[in-house]
């Protein structure tokens, strides 16, 4: 019985940041045989320019909610890393924000994919996983002029990072 009442006590405890927490699935290497060592290398920079065409300054929708992608590098674009070696990864972030007018608050979440190919010889090996982040709460932007006449809430809203 004591152990049950401490095992409860720990969940409660527990509970609410372990449901509110950020979180990641890393799926198993893959590997691919590629025509050459030469075309494997043009994966790689063929996905670096993919990549980089992804990202999107945030963009905010008739009603208010928000939307960016950012491509966060994880290599120096497609690197060589020996004679017969090459690597590029990266980390692409989806941001989306929502107003929620009954906290006064808007919530941002923020999710992300990232991939990790290496090249050796002619083997191309493709690392990914995916996770999101925790909930963030800015405050409402002020309506025009809020500011001027001493409304209160009336906070210029900082830059959004992820």
């Amino acid at each position: 019985m004591k152990w049950i009442s401490r095992s409860l006590l720990t969940a409660l405890v527990l509970g609410p940041s372990i449901a509110s927490a950020s979180g990641m699935v890393e799926m198993p290497p893959r590997r691919e045989r590629m025509g050459s060592r030469q075309a494997c290398i043009a994966f790689l920079e063929e996905r670096a320019v993919e990549d980089a065409h992804l990202a999107r300054p945030e963009s905010v929708d008739a009603d208010g909610s928000r939307h960016s992608v950012t491509v966060e590098t994880r290599s120096k674009g497609v690197e060589r890393t020996g004679r017969n070696r090459a690597r590029y990864s990266a980390r692409i972030w989806y941001g989306h924000g929502i107003l929620r007018p009954d906290l006064g608050q808007i919530v941002y979440r923020a999710s992300w994919d990232e991939h990790s190919y290496e090249c050796r010889g002619r083997m191309l090996e493709i690392r990914t996983a995916q996770g999101f982040t925790n909930e963030n709460y800015e405050p409402l932007p002020a309506a025009p002029g809020a500011a001027q006449q001493g409304i209160p809430g009336s906070v210029s809203r900082p830059k959004h990072r992820e």
